[in-house]
């Protein structure tokens, strides 16, 4: 801006003026530790300390996390982050797991509080084996592998007892597991087997 016998110079928003040298505008920015990349994620401006003004910052969490807070931010004119408060990562969980009969579930976080990455084993009492799959992962909020349940196998007859073994049976039917005993020239059933059909 011009006056007589002087002048004024004026930045562009998103500018200010130099200290050295009031006739020239430098860029503004924000430095990007004010908001930071959460952990178990990355944001576009990470790898740089600083950004102009106008710049807009997004966060992505990694697979197996959710985010918590502001997904993006904007560098403002006057160098101050809109919004201020940094997001974070929440790792996810899956649904709990229920014990077979006759068996069990390991490791026990596997039946409390299972997280992303979680692997969890199904295991049979002694006497018992499991027919099928013998683990699972959690997923990014889902069980890589179906949860089994099962049909339950009666002996009708045993012409050579010798030959069979109690068995945990899993199927892809429901979403509860079930060690069950073995069978061989079979019915299905959908109750345990009796005590004398035990060996």
């Amino acid at each position: 801006m011009n006056y007589d016998g002087c002048y004024t110079c004026k930045c562009y928003p998103g500018y200010k003026k130099r200290a050295s040298d009031f006739k020239l505008c430098d860029r503004i920015t924000c430095v990007t530790s004010s908001w930071p990349a959460p952990s178990g994620g990355y944001s576009s401006c990470s790898g740089v300390s600083e950004v102009n003004s106008g710049t807009n910052c997004i966060v992505t969490c990694n697979r197996g996390y959710r985010i918590n807070g502001p997904s993006s931010s904007r560098c403002g004119n006057d160098g101050i982050w809109y919004p201020s408060s940094s997001p974070n990562c929440q790792v996810t969980q899956c649904s709990s797991l229920s014990p077979p009969d006759n068996g069990d579930i390991s490791p026990g976080i596997c039946k409390t509080n299972p997280l992303h990455g979680q692997s969890c084993s199904y295991e049979c009492e002694p006497g018992f084996t499991i027919v099928g799959s013998t683990s699972t992962t959690c997923d990014n909020g889902h069980w890589a592998k179906e949860i089994f349940s099962v049909k339950t196998h009666r002996n009708l007859h045993l012409e050579n007892p010798v030959r069979y073994r109690k068995q945990c049976m899993l199927t892809e039917v429901k979403r509860q597991p079930w060690c069950p005993g073995n069978q061989s020239k079979l019915q299905t059933m959908i109750v345990p087997l009796s005590p004398r059909h035990r060996l």
